[in-house]
């Protein structure tokens, strides 16, 4: 357990603490004191538990879980300041998933505010989103300090589009158009049933194969994390607050095509010359951007009109994902003047 009793601030995995608070610690946390000192934690090794297979280290979890007992865990592929990523096994098919793992403080106003979110993705099932498996739950018994929740996901071995977008700086408009379609059914599925994503960015959709095949993850994860947090600092944030608006799926697809398109995204604090002296945050409230010369010069008009369709501070006025999909970039029809938004 850590307390900051520091007076500038210290940060475990980039994530303040903040004064007098305390977190519980997990293997491999990195605790940063501004930028002078960052430290690595480690647990001693009788609390430790040894993977044979890959001769590494992780963090001991109950024997008795009933996750342990229907699968393997392997190595860890992620980490992150409330959830880890490993690789696992499920013992009876040999099937390869990802299973993320989450520690909170035991609460049963958090458990109680969990349930109907972690129902949402396992009655999920499209082939353009990475599914849930399962669901297993390990409460801490009285006393205990933190709970335990593991989500078990298909596996995406191809990586993130991040990655590939980065490999290639930028796509070319047809790929960006299968991709894009591929995404928009993703979303149209959860919108049709009213469940909002929250954090579409290149990051969450991953490929599948190398002929730009993707799927899209972790829809509804921001909910999921925000009542986590909510568990450790009280937050009375709203229960429509943290559920999003699909508007806002609209406005990140926009942006993930646009980095998709030129290779950055549209909003940027150092992206304008001084004659734009808006910040970052003011662009974003203004919805204003540009189509810098020469990243966009090849991009053809109606790609242009779709982004200027969904890029619009106003999200009444903003495209619905079917209007995405029946645009004429995505069927490949002529641009009429009806299609115009901006």
């Amino acid at each position: 357990m850590l307390v900051d009793l520091s007076n500038n601030g210290a940060f475990i995995n980039e994530t303040i603490i903040g004064r007098n608070n305390t977190r519980q610690l997990q293997e491999h946390d990195e605790i940063a004191i501004l930028d002078r000192a960052r430290f690595i934690f480690r647990y001693p090794q009788t609390h430790m538990a040894r993977s044979t297979m890959f001769g590494q280290q992780y963090p001991l979890l109950k024997q008795s879980t009933a996750f342990l007992q229907q699968y393997t865990l392997l190595e860890r592929l992620e980490k992150s300041s409330w959830c880890e990523v490993y690789l696992c096994v499920e013992k009876a098919s040999g099937q390869r998933y990802a299973v993320k793992i989450f520690f909170y403080p035991p609460s049963n106003t958090t458990r109680e505010k969990l349930q109907p979110i972690l129902a949402i993705p396992m009655g999920v099932s499209h082939p353009k989103l990475l599914c849930l498996k399962d669901v297993f739950e390990d409460h801490a018994p009285d006393g205990g300090r933190q709970d335990t929740i593991f989500m078990v996901l298909e596996l995406a071995s191809d990586g993130e589009l991040f990655n590939y977008i980065v490999a290639k700086e930028k796509l070319t408009e047809d790929e960006n158009r299968v991709v894009f379609i591929q995404v928009c059914e993703a979303v149209k599925y959860l919108h049709d049933r009213n469940i909002v994503h929250g954090d579409i960015k290149s990051e969450n959709i991953f490929m599948t194969d190398e002929d730009v095949d993707v799927k899209v993850a972790d829809f509804g994860l921001n909910t999921f994390i925000q009542i986590l947090k909510d568990s450790e600092d009280n937050s009375t944030r709203s229960e429509a607050t943290a559920m999003g608006h699909k508007m806002g799926d609209i406005w990140s697809l926009g942006v993930v095509l646009c980095i998709c398109l030129c290779g950055f995204p549209p909003f940027s604090d150092e992206l304008y010359p001084e004659a734009f002296p808006y910040t970052m945050v003011e662009q974003i409230k203004m919805g204003q951007f540009d189509y810098p010369s020469p990243h966009w010069d090849a991009v053809g008009i109606p790609a242009r009109d779709l982004i200027d369709s969904m890029l619009v501070a106003n999200p009444h006025k903003r495209f619905t994902i079917d209007q995405c999909l029946h645009h004429p970039w995505v069927t490949q029809q002529p641009l009429g003047k009806q299609n115009r938004v901006r």
